[in-house]
């Protein structure tokens, strides 16, 4: 996960109140409904409601 501007194939969504962008190929993987949680142990995690795609997800701003 990292901060970056919008590219032209990306869609932005709103997931528990963080906006992310995810780009038209990585949404052909997730599906319809996804959650974004934090733990100050495990950072940010990235799960839907049968699986947990990534623990310990970082943000790093690209210039």
């Amino acid at each position: 996960m990292k901060i970056d501007d919008k590219n032209e194939d990306d869609e932005r969504f709103i997931i528990d109140g963080v906006p992310i962008l995810i780009s038209s190929e990585s949404k052909k993987h997730l599906p319809d409904k996804v959650f974004l949680d934090y733990s100050d142990g495990l950072g940010y995690k990235l799960y839907s409601d049968d699986e947990t795609f990534r623990y310990n997800l970082q943000l790093n701003r690209v210039n």
